[in-house]
């Protein structure tokens, strides 16, 4: 269960679906969800992406997932891991977005970035599963 008492706090987020797994597609809007209750960042901040483009005839056409996402604010792209089809363009995207705004921490100073354990990176998100 999720603590909804506690936030991840995190600038930016990328949601992979398979376009040839439908059921794929519908966790997007789960994740979307856990993303607007636990987290700061803004729909303009996470990049929908279907990936596996490289297979023909997927099961969630490009107007379904550009649709959704652009109904969320989010950014979209097609790409395709096995090819790398667009996905530099979505990383320079994010890192773009990114790089234009003032990124503060919750309590408004500037991020610091330092090396941490592996355990605490990932004890925020592993909690949102």
């Amino acid at each position: 269960m999720i603590n909804r008492k506690e936030r991840c706090h995190i600038q930016a987020a990328i949601i992979v679906y398979d376009t040839h797994a439908p059921s794929t597609f519908e966790k997007t809007k789960m994740w979307m969800e856990v993303l607007r209750d636990k987290s700061d960042i803004g729909p303009e901040m996470i990049a929908v992406v279907g990936n596996k483009d490289d297979l023909k005839n997927g099961l969630i056409t490009e107007e379904e997932g550009r649709e959704y996402a652009e109904s969320e604010g989010a950014m979209f792209f097609e790409t395709s891991a096995l090819n790398g089809m667009n996905v530099d363009p979505l990383f320079f995207k994010v890192a773009q977005r990114l790089a234009n705004r003032e990124i503060r921490t919750p309590s408004t100073s500037p991020i610091q970035l330092l090396e941490s354990p592996r355990r605490n990176l990932r004890r925020c998100c592993e909690e949102l599963i």
